[in-house]
């Protein structure tokens, strides 16, 4: 039975993290899904992050960086286009892995959400739960708060190695500046 992946979220700005979680599903499944955001990431006190400027990031330096096995899908919503696909596609020959952290992977596990879901996907849906502490300990919101304070040597530090790089431009766009 071939191994299928899923991964969700808004990535702005993407980080160490992100990379982490993408090589560890790339590694252990056939194919991974991943689900991304195209909505705005604005917060009160929060320095806001456009899909405009993620659009940039994805297109000019993380997707060719990415490994083969990597399909991405662009949505408004990630966590309702998962659910819509493992409703709507043909995986009886799959097991499904939902790779999330540790505290967002109760969403998949709850009765509420699995209960709607076809039999053949329930009875082959499994979550990998990927504790940020044990690994990779940073998140999107720190990152921007990080942006926003200007602290651009922790910026580098966080940033994925793929993409250290290009360092400069990303934070210029993060920025706002380009």
């Amino acid at each position: 039975m071939k191994k299928i992946g899923f991964i969700t979220g808004s990535f702005k700005p993407y980080t160490i993290g992100h990379e982490f979680l993408f090589n560890k599903a790339s590694k252990e499944c056939d194919l991974v899904n991943i689900f991304i955001s195209i909505q705005d990431r604005k917060r009160p006190k929060e320095i806001p992050i456009t899909w405009v400027q993620m659009k940039k990031i994805w297109d000019q330096y993380i997707i060719p960086k990415l490994p083969n096995n990597i399909v991405l899908h662009f949505t408004n919503n990630p966590t309702v286009s998962l659910f819509n696909f493992l409703c709507e596609q043909d995986l009886n020959n799959y097991s499904c892995y939902v790779y999330s952290d540790s505290k967002d992977i109760n969403y998949i596990n709850s009765d509420r959400v699995r209960n709607k879901l076809p039999l053949s996907v329930r009875n082959n849906l499994y979550s990998v739960p990927v504790d940020r502490q044990k690994h990779v300990n940073v998140s999107s919101t720190y990152m921007r708060k990080i942006i926003q304070n200007n602290d651009y040597k922790t910026f580098v530090k966080l940033l994925p190695i793929s993409l250290v790089k290009n360092h400069k431009d990303i934070y210029q766009i993060l920025k706002g500046n380009v």
